[in-house]
């Protein structure tokens, strides 16, 4: 669970906090390990990772979700990660219409 303090760091960034539409403040390194736990026991989880560190998180279910860092934010990940998210769930989901939602 390395993972867990700089996914509760980067969750905490108002900037990015304002876009994630269930997620409480302060997120504590033990809310992010029972997050990474969440999404282990779902086996979809992808983790956008740049030289080594984790800069956001892309998951799917029966929605699609997805946050950055912000100092990573024009980069391309989400785009990149997204189009394979979508990818995905078309061709191995069955999803035939998306929907989205955004607080923006």
């Amino acid at each position: 669970m390395t993972d867990s303090p700089p996914l509760a760091r980067l969750t905490n960034d108002l900037l990015i906090l304002r876009n994630l539409l269930r997620t409480t403040y302060p997120f504590e390194p033990d809310d992010a390990r029972r997050l990474i736990r969440r999404i282990a026991e779902r086996r979809l989880p992808v983790w956008a990772v740049d030289d080594g560190r984790l800069v956001g998180l892309i998951g799917l279910s029966g929605e699609f979700g997805l946050w950055l860092d912000h100092r990573v934010w024009g980069k391309g990940y989400g785009e990149e990660a997204g189009r394979l998210v979508i990818d995905y769930a078309f061709q191995h989901m069955g999803i035939k219409t998306p929907a989205c939602q955004s607080p923006i």
